[in-house]
């Protein structure tokens, strides 16, 4: 596991490795980890976390690269930089707020016309909360978290710890990268380039949750194969 993080961190890509991270840890939880080293380690993670805080407000510009630097800083106030780190946030605020309810209408948004920069990326759903409206969004969230739940009971019903480890690994990728995404363009934490699920463009990122959905559904299957067959050597 560690390899891979160090080489995303050097990348950089720290949003990934984050949710790598995590992920790691929900799947070691799921797999019967004992408690207490969870424990620990939840504690060495908090205590670290802690400690990562001050060092980057005390060192971080000696080792971290300016733009997770400057997404730090801005992430709590943008307006403190209106024209400069913390445009692209300022300007997601108001493609949140025009949306209102209802939105201006499909292809009617004013923030993807020059204003949001990655307004077809980090920010595609801030412009489909403008565009389509709080309703629609809520919609889609919650259709996205039904099939995160289907997944996550396919998992938790499978006979085989494979199958459950790994549909439970999915599920947590798709909420992670949905909370991450929303909580980097509603300010709640910095942003880290995280796609929204099926909605930001990126011909990878689709391709990775359309695959996990995919292994989802063939386990699915798989399952009610097997418990056919155990119908089946029942009756015999």
């Amino acid at each position: 596991m560690v390899p891979p993080i160090i080489m995303l961190i050097l990348y950089p890509d720290l949003g990934n490795a984050a949710i790598i991270v995590l992920i790691v840890l929900v799947l070691l939880l799921a797999s019967g980890v004992n408690y207490l080293y969870m424990l620990y380690t939840g504690l060495i993670g908090i205590i670290g976390s802690v400690l990562a805080i001050f060092g980057i407000n005390a060192f971080g510009r000696y080792f971290l690269p300016e733009y997770v630097l400057s997404r730090f800083a801005v992430f709590r106030n943008p307006f403190i930089d209106e024209y400069g780190d913390g445009y692209q946030m300022i300007h997601g605020y108001y493609a949140l707020f025009n949306g209102g309810l209802f939105g201006r209408g499909l292809g009617n948004s004013i923030q993807k016309k020059g204003f949001l920069q990655f307004a077809h990326t980090d920010y595609a759903f801030a412009i489909v909360v403008e565009e389509l409206g709080l309703i629609v969004a809520i919609l889609i969230l919650g259709a996205l978290f039904y099939m995160v739940i289907r997944i996550l009971l396919i998992g938790i019903r499978s006979k085989d710890s494979f199958n459950s480890i790994m549909c439970i690994g999915i599920s947590s990728l798709f909420l992670l990268s949905i909370f991450i995404n929303l909580g980097g363009i509603t300010g709640i934490i910095p942003l880290t380039g995280i796609t929204f699920p099926f909605i930001s463009q990126g011909g990878s990122s689709l391709m990775m949750f359309s695959i996990c959905v995919g292994f989802a559904l063939n386990i699915s299957a798989d399952e009610k194969k097997k418990a056919m067959f155990r119908v089946q050597n029942a009756e015999e």
